[in-house]
């Protein structure tokens, strides 16, 4: 008897870490958001380059800044090849310094608070995202971690301008990763799979939303059929209405698509 007791707990410990390593395999629930249009109500972006555009000696300064920026931390990276973007690098990071919204980094939200809405954080958020609609967010948010799910921001921004307008309005908590125009941003296709394997997603436990069809196409439709399948399911993606953000309902959609994930 004692052989055959031995025996089975053997196949009960084998067949427990095959449960693990299986359950391991299936990856994290992770949420991956658009920012601009997706998480605010308007393109945030747009609207700190028509504040700069107004303001020519704020905005000469910051440019500055962004080339002295780009010179000292990023032109090695541009030279390496890891600027991920359809188009030519080097071409790119014309137009990146070249364009007045590129140059409002994270100090500038701080200028650009203080400036057009008088330091009122509160206002801020209300002209961006809306107030009602930014307490919506925080419980759709907050709930999500609650139930595991893992949260990220992928941008064609910049990543310190994104997470500085977090902050300011009390949303960064809630994202354990923002990946912008320098982290894979400029190509979702590529941006992607970089925020999955650095979080842990799977193909069948990522969830992605953006206001742009392209990239929706680009990420959850094409390469359906065949034998090469989509980065992600169709229906584990959830396209936002341009120039609305992310609505009650679309919010309600995601939980629906989160839950019926099995991890």
């Amino acid at each position: 008897m004692q052989p055959l007791v031995l025996a089975l707990f053997g196949l009960l410990a084998v067949s427990t870490t095959g449960l693990k390593l299986n359950l391991r395999q299936k990856g994290n629930k992770l949420l991956v958001c658009d920012f601009d249009q997706t998480i605010s109500k308007v393109h945030v972006w747009k609207q700190s380059d028509m504040f700069l555009r107004s303001k020519p000696d704020i905005f000469s300064k910051k440019k500055e800044e962004r080339r002295a920026s780009l010179t000292a931390a990023q032109k090695a990276r541009v030279d390496a090849g890891t600027f991920q973007m359809y188009r030519d690098p080097k071409a790119e990071v014309e137009n990146y310094l070249n364009n007045p919204g590129y140059a409002a980094v994270a100090s500038n939200v701080t200028d650009w608070i203080d400036i057009a809405f008088e330091g009122n954080t509160d206002k801020f958020g209300d002209a961006l995202f809306g107030a009602s609609r930014l307490a919506e967010l925080k419980k759709f948010f907050e709930k999500a971690k609650e139930e595991g799910v893992t949260i990220a921001i992928l941008s064609k921004g910049v990543k310190e301008f994104i997470s500085a307008t977090l902050k300011a309005v009390d949303l960064d908590k809630y994202f354990s990763g923002v990946y912008g125009i320098f982290e894979g941003g400029q190509d979702k296709t590529v941006g992607i799979k970089r925020v999955m394997k650095d979080l842990g997603g799977t193909r069948e436990t990522t969830v992605f939303t953006d206001d742009d069809p392209a990239q929706i196409q680009h990420v959850c439709k094409y390469a359906q059929t065949g034998t090469i399948p989509s980065i992600l399911p169709a229906a584990h993606c959830v396209e936002v209405n341009p120039r609305a953000g992310l609505t009650s309902e679309m919010l309600e959609q995601l939980q629906t698509i989160l839950k019926s994930i099995d991890t």
